[in-house]
């Protein structure tokens, strides 16, 4: 959640306006809320996106990469 919240200060700094919505979109009734909880915070919506992911217990960036295939 620090991430989100980081990437949501540094979206504000850059003078727009940002909002941290967390929430599981696998129902129809959750991405509604979303999308209301959205307008209601923000004023309206020109272009909503939905950044998912899941959390890995281990990031990316620290998994051994796999083996080349070049010679």
């Amino acid at each position: 959640m620090s991430l989100l919240l980081t990437v949501v200060e540094l979206i504000k700094v850059a003078g727009r306006k940002a909002v941290a919505l967390p929430a599981d979109i696998r129902t129809e009734a959750a991405c509604r809320k979303l999308v209301t909880d959205a307008v209601s915070k923000l004023g309206g919506l020109d272009i909503p996106t939905t950044p998912v992911a899941s959390r890995a217990r281990t990031p990316s960036w620290t998994s051994r990469p796999s083996r080349s295939t070049r010679p």
